[in-house]
C-alpha cells in the first residue's frame, strides 16, 4: 500500500491551526483515510506511526524545513517566489525561512522531521507549497489567493478537489483553509510518490536535506 500525509503546520503555540490529513492511494485517486485538526507534535508522531513499515510512505510538510546559515532566502524560496507569482499567486506566498513571524514555524516544521523519521525511518519527507500545488495542478490561483477569506472561495477548491483525485473529502467538513492546505500538501505528496511532482527543487545536504515540491 501507498500511503500519503499532509500536513498544514503551524507554529508551536497555536497547534489548532495545524491540519494533517492520511490518504491511501488507490491508481491515481486519493482515499482520504484519517486526520483533522489541531495536530499536537504527539498526534502528528501517532498518525505517521499508524502506517505500516511495509507501506510506501510520502509525508509532506507545509513548512520550511531548512533554513539559509545567516538567514535570508534559500536559494529554492526564490526560484519558487519567482514560478508562483509567474502563475498568479502573490510574492508573499512564498516567505523567508527567519523572518519574524516565520521563524517558529521553521524551528517546528525541522523538529517535526525528525519526529516523523523516529516514528518511521523509511519515510519520504518532502517540503511543500500547498498554494502553489494547487495553482500548478489547476485551480485558479484568484481562488487560492482568497482561500483565507472567502467561504465561497474555499467551496470552489473543495468541489475541484472532489471532483478529480480525492475521495471522502467529506469527512472533514467544515473545510477550513487549513484542512485544505491539508489537502493540497497530499496533492504534492501523490505528485513524488508518482515521480510527477509539477515543480521540484532537490535537496542540497547537509543544510537543505529534503525536496521542495509542488
Amino acid at each position: 500500500m501507498s500511503v500519503i500525509i499532509g500536513i498544514d503546520l503551524s507554529g508551536p503555540s497555536n497547534v489548532s491551526d495545524t491540519a494533517a490529513i492520511r490518504c491511501e492511494t488507490v491508481g491515481d485517486k486519493l482515499i482520504c483515510t484519517g486526520g483533522g485538526s489541531g495536530f499536537t507534535d504527539r498526534m502528528i508522531f501517532d498518525l505517521v506511526s499508524s502506517v505500516s513499515p511495509d507501506d510506501k510512505l510520502v509525508v509532506a510538510l507545509d513548512a520550511p524545513l531548512s533554513y539559509e546559515p545567516g538567514g535570508g532566502d534559500r536559494e529554492r524560496d526564490k526560484a519558487l517566489r519567482q514560478r508562483l507569482t509567474s502563475a498568479g499567486l502573490s510574492s508573499g506566498t512564498v516567505m523567508t525561512p527567519t523572518m519574524t513571524r516565520m521563524a517558529y514555524l521553521t524551528l517546528r516544521g525541522i523538529s517535526i522531521a525528525r519526529l516523523i523519521l523516529a516514528a518511521n525511518p523509511k519515510a519520504t519527507i518532502v517540503e511543500v507549497h500547498p498554494g502553489g500545488a494547487l495553482v500548478l495542478n489547476g485551480v485558479d490561483a484568484s481562488y487560492v489567493r482568497t482561500i483565507k477569506t472567502d467561504q465561497s472561495s474555499r467551496e470552489h477548491i473543495v468541489s475541484w478537489l472532489q471532483s478529480g483525485k480525492f475521495n471522502r473529502i467529506d469527512n472533514f467538513a467544515p473545510h477550513s483553509d487549513h484542512i485544505i492546505a491539508a489537502l493540497g500538501a497530499c496533492l504534492a505528496g501523490q505528485g513524488v510518490m508518482m515521480q510527477e511532482s509539477r515543480w521540484l527543487y532537490k535537496k542540497e545536504p547537509p543544510l537543505h536535506p529534503f525536496d521542495l515540491v509542488c
